[in-house]
Parts: C-alpha cells; sequence; structure tokens
C-alpha cells in the first residue's frame, strides 16, 4: 500500500494540501478581523505562515505594504484572532509565548475560563520542543 493510500499515514500529500488550505483560509479570516478591528488598514498586506498546528492554529508574520508600520505576529485559527508588535518577541515561538501569558492574565481578570484553558495549551505548546522543530 503506498504512502497516499495509507490511511494511517499523516503526512500524506492530501494532508498537507488541506492544511495548507485551511491555513490561508485561517489566516484570510484573520486579517479581516484585524481589519475590522482597526488594527490594520485594510488589505493590502503581506502575511505568511510561520508556524502551524494544522487544522488548530497558526502564527503568522504580516506587514501592511502601504504604509509599512512594524510588522506584527498573528495568531488564529481555532482560537481568538490576536497579534504583537514583532519587536515584542523575536521568533514565533516567543510570540506564542506572549500571547499565552497575555491571555492567562485577561482571564483572571475577567473570570473567563475558556481562554484560561486556551493560555495553559498554547502555553503547554510553547513548552514542547517538537512543537517548533
Amino acid at each position: 500500500m503506498s504512502d497516499k493510500q495509507n490511511p494511517n499515514n499523516a503526512d500524506n500529500a492530501d494532508d498537507r494540501k488541506a492544511a495548507v488550505a485551511w491555513g490561508k483560509d485561517q489566516l484570510s479570516n484573520s486579517i479581516d478581523d484585524l481589519a475590522d478591528a482597526k488594527i490594520i488598514d485594510g488589505p493590502a498586506v503581506e502575511a505568511r505562515i510561520v508556524w502551524m498546528l494544522p487544522m488548530q492554529m497558526f502564527i503568522a508574520e504580516l506587514r501592511e505594504t502601504v504604509s509599512h508600520p512594524p510588522a506584527i505576529w498573528v495568531i488564529g485559527g481555532n482560537v481568538a484572532t490576536d497579534h504583537v508588535d514583532v519587536r515584542l518577541a523575536e521568533s514565533p515561538r516567543d510570540a506564542a509565548r506572549h500571547f499565552a501569558l497575555k491571555w492567562q492574565m485577561a482571564a483572571a481578570r475577567d473570570g473567563d475560563d475558556a481562554l484560561a484553558v486556551q493560555a495553559e495549551l498554547l502555553y503547554s505548546l510553547v513548552e514542547a520542543d517538537e512543537a517548533w522543530t
């Protein structure tokens, strides 16, 4: 049985294509969210996913092409879209750590148990070296 036919092979081409399509769709949604929130001016952006947990979440680097402010890290997917200036986090992993801590503080302040769970899960990913190789 070839890799493509093996349903137990998580790395087959169809899975990779589905993950890439999911990432592109989610990134587009996050860009729309950021534009709606006036974080960015509009759709004239350069964005690329730099880390992804397929079908769950991604971290992208985004830069507006018109006004050229500093780039931002964006997290999205099955988590709320959030962002941070790239000057506050040197890598996608550092950005994830920033988001986890930011969400922990917001969850404690607001009593938001769901956000606290997302923060804990994200922080556990930050601490897992194999997730970042």
